[in-house]
């Protein structure tokens, strides 16, 4: 058997390809990711409890209601972290695949938009980075 601690390879890039979330059918997409523990997302994860924190020491930590809206801005930004650039490609007829009518360059604040304004592209993502399979 392997060295287990070695098995699963966190920063190793995946090419996700991303199919349409109706007909299943392949959109021309291709997300880079890597797997949700990899150091970037750690490094999210980090510097979200260092800011709870400071705000624990300062005594300006926040009610359950805003912590709880925070909630889901924190877990787009962890996984945006887990991706490392993206290619739109073209739709199946050969039409650029295009975001709000632009082809968007990758930069992890557009990452954070994207994921955060596109549930259905969101799980696919969030799904690639928990499969276990794509980093073996």
């Amino acid at each position: 058997m392997a060295d287990i601690s070695s098995l699963v390879k966190y920063e190793q890039s995946f090419a996700l390809k991303i199919v349409h979330p109706h007909t299943r059918k392949d959109t021309g997409m291709v997300f880079q990711i890597r797997h949700r523990d990899c150091d970037a997302a750690q490094a999210v994860v980090e510097r979200h409890m260092m800011a709870d924190m400071e705000e624990a020491a300062n005594g300006t930590r926040p009610g359950p209601s805003e912590l709880a809206c925070r909630a889901p801005k924190r877990a787009v930004e962890r996984l945006a972290a887990c991706v490392d650039g993206w290619d739109w490609g073209e739709d199946p007829d050969g039409k650029p695949n295009t975001y709000n009518g632009e082809n968007l360059s990758y930069t992890k604040e557009n990452a954070v938009m994207v994921l955060s304004e596109t549930h259905w592209l969101h799980d696919a993502v969030l799904a690639g980075v928990n499969n276990l399979e794509n980093f073996i």
